[in-house]
């Protein structure tokens, strides 16, 4: 028996020293990056965004929204005239924006949405370019390309591209003002790190 309680004893503080490691690797959380500045921009079918455009399509200012973040404190908001065409969120912590949903809404001269444009991002450290197209060209095709009601993704080492075709159906909006829009919108976000794209 005694010559059993010197293994027992010594098992028992490995199992501790175990758990008090584990415990350890838990606590640093999200690794540590560099800040990234999220550069958001807009366009209207493919259209720089300028004073023309605005007009044509009845917006005043445009109101940017990211959420989703995996740091709570980290969500940002910020509204910029429309024919200014980007809005930057600048000096966020890369690591703790884990991959957070940018909307942007076109507001009119009382504030109201004209449309929505939206992606969901993978930022990188340095910049993370997202760009946005208010009122897309709807491209209706068959088979396997874009447009027709399908949502196509595409991801690189630098580039996640989303576009979304087809037009949705109005159902669940019935209570809501004429200023509403049903027109979808496609989104794509590009994300180029300090060092560039990877080979």
């Amino acid at each position: 028996m005694k010559n059993r309680t010197p293994q027992v004893l010594l098992l028992a503080l490995a199992g501790v020293a175990a758990t008090a490691h584990c415990g350890k690797s838990e606590s640093t959380g999200t690794p540590s990056l560099g800040p990234t500045d999220v550069v958001v921009s807009w366009t209207f079918d493919g259209k720089a965004a300028s004073a023309a455009e605005c007009t044509a399509r009845g917006g005043v200012t445009v109101s940017v929204t990211m959420s989703a973040t995996s740091d709570p404190e980290l969500h940002q908001h910020d509204t910029a005239d429309c024919e200014k065409g980007t809005l930057t969120f600048s000096g966020l912590n890369t690591g703790a924006l884990g991959q957070p949903f940018v909307e942007a809404a076109l507001l009119d001269e009382k504030g109201q949405t004209k449309t929505r444009a939206d992606v969901t991002v993978t930022p990188v450290e340095g910049k993370t370019e997202v760009k946005l197209d208010f009122f897309p060209t709807q491209v209706m095709t068959t088979g396997a390309t874009t447009g027709d009601a399908t949502t196509d993704a595409v991801t690189t080492d630098a580039v996640t591209t989303v576009t979304s075709g087809g037009m949705g159906g109005m159902g669940g909006m019935g209570g809501m003002g004429s200023s509403a829009s049903s027109a979808s919108a496609s989104a794509t976000a590009t994300a180029t790190g300090a060092g560039g794209a990877k080979p």
